[in-house]
């Protein structure tokens, strides 16, 4: 399991607080979750003292982001440890061995994919974590400088308690004109500006990574039963006998014990992610929404909307990983079926023919990652997310103007 956990990203889970690795580690899922909490209440509070458009819309925006995805993401791997550590361990000690049952041709057509698919997901690994980074940035540090240097920030005679010089105008019940106070609002509002993109990260990598070994699996199904003849005709070499059905019934169980032990890897997949899919498209839909009122909203300045295209574009790819993987999984399950159609058993025996249909009939209902059991991750669902947040996009452009 430690393989699977290292070589996937496993110590941002950690750092998320997330998955508990080392001891003290829960210290990390408490500040995290305690600290969300308390700035809940916080941006609820100034959403209630304030009458500035923009910063409603940021506030709302930020804790959409707490209430959707740190929060449940900590919450669902602290409840489904267990789950998680079995796809850490199949990960890091692989799915199924096929001993001898290999011929040439699959082992060199595997391991050409294998390279391929890994190198791909070192790629979007490295892709997403650059775009999260651009985010903290944007928001953590560009922001707060350029509305110091760009804007005077003054504080009327009636203060109530909003904290103008922090990245997302807040109150605080500190009064933030004494320098120590206004530190302080910093240190406890930078708490989460850092828990939400290792919340984002801790939960976007691992489900790429774990999605990235299932496709790999998959098509190392297809690739066995596709070449089924030539993995018998090795294997009657190797033990000297001329028992085609023989040879072919081994390996045509091998690849079904592959398939059921995918399968099992897959239901822990499935079910780990049933309700935070749900609670991150959910919350994708709304922050979308809301990203793109702050970029139009008048109240914000022009400076600070530039932030938020950093922010738009990262949330666009957090939702785009989710239902791009879901849909490549769907299609490599569905595959395994045209690999079998393809593959040279018509000729030989109805016992082995059988069998090949029972298989191709439970491909019937392909692999499919669901949000809660109300949607697909899949392109559909990705389209229909942006048309979701285009159109509340309109609905709140169209009350604000009215």
């Amino acid at each position: 399991m430690r393989k699977g956990f290292l070589d996937n990203y496993g110590f941002l889970m950690s750092m998320a607080g997330i998955y508990l690795t080392f001891p003290g580690n829960w210290i990390i899922s408490m500040l995290h979750l305690g600290v969300g909490s308390l700035q809940l209440i916080c941006y609820f509070y100034t959403i209630y003292l304030t009458n500035d458009m923009g910063n409603v819309i940021e506030l709302l925006h930020s804790a959409v982001i707490v209430m959707t995805i740190t929060g449940p993401a900590i919450i669902n791997g602290l409840l489904q440890r267990k789950r998680l550590e079995r796809i850490m361990r199949a990960l890091g000690t692989g799915v199924y061995d096929y001993g001898v049952t290999l011929d040439d041709d699959s082992l060199k057509e595997i391991r050409e994919f294998s390279i391929q698919t890994r190198a791909r997901k070192n790629l979007f690994c490295r892709i997403f974590l650059a775009i999260v980074v651009a985010n903290l940035f944007a928001i953590g540090l560009i922001k707060p400088i350029a509305m110091n240097l760009l804007t005077t920030i003054e504080y009327d005679d009636d203060f109530d308690g909003i904290n103008k010089r922090v990245p997302v105008h807040c109150w605080y019940p500190l009064d933030s004109r004494v320098p120590l106070n206004n530190l302080l609002c910093f240190i406890f509002q930078y708490v989460i500006v850092v828990t939400i993109p290792l919340g984002v990260c801790g939960l976007d990598l691992i489900y790429l990574c774990m999605a990235e070994e299932i496709v790999i699996q998959l098509k190392i199904v297809g690739t066995s039963v596709k070449n089924i003849k030539k993995r018998a005709m090795k294997v009657m070499k190797l033990n000297g006998t001329n028992d085609i059905n023989k040879a072919m019934s081994r390996c045509l169980g091998h690849s079904i014990d592959h398939h059921n032990a995918l399968s099992s890897l897959f239901e822990d997949f499935r079910n780990y992610h049933f309700y935070i899919l749900l609670s991150v498209m959910t919350g994708a839909t709304l922050m979308l929404c809301l990203a793109g009122v702050i970029f139009t909203t008048d109240s914000v300045a022009p400076v600070f909307r530039l932030t938020y295209v950093v922010f738009i574009n990262t949330e666009l790819v957090h939702v785009l990983v989710f239902c791009w993987y879901g849909e490549q999984i769907k299609e490599m399950s569905i595959k395994i079926g045209d690999d079998m159609y393809d593959a040279d058993w018509f000729s030989e025996s109805g016992h082995i023919k059988i069998h090949m249909l029972m298989i191709i009939q439970k491909i019937v209902r392909p692999f499919k990652v669901t949000a809660g059991g109300f949607m697909d991750a899949s392109m559909d669902t990705y389209a229909n997310v942006l048309s979701s947040a285009y159109s509340y996009f309109n609905l709140v452009k169209a009350a604000r103007e009215n």
